[in-house]
């Protein structure tokens, strides 16, 4: 049997998810696309909300001394970099 959210190979007769992440990663979907469609307002505020706090996260990160992107230590922070060098490195894979 596979798992109704992400459809990975279960152990368990009688399981139905494979994790308690994978099943609040899908509630939490759900309930976006949920308030998307029936109540944009408060889909648009919470987007906000949760932006303006990574925003505030990744300023905390930089002053501490830590990668923006991860939150671990960076080491390029001499160079004037933000992000460490294992997230340099998979930006530039990405672009």
């Amino acid at each position: 049997m596979n798992c109704v959210h992400c459809g990975a190979e279960l152990d368990g007769k009688h399981k139905r998810t494979c994790s308690a992440r994978c099943r609040r990663n899908a509630s939490a979907y759900r309930l976006y696309y949920w308030r998307k469609l029936h109540d944009p307002e408060v889909a648009a505020s919470k987007a906000e909300r949760r932006r303006l706090y990574g925003r505030a996260w990744r300023k905390r990160m930089v002053l501490e001394g830590r990668c923006s992107r991860c939150g671990y230590d960076n080491d390029r922070q001499a160079e004037g970099r933000r992000v460490c060098s294992s997230c340099y490195k998979r930006l530039k894979e990405m672009a």
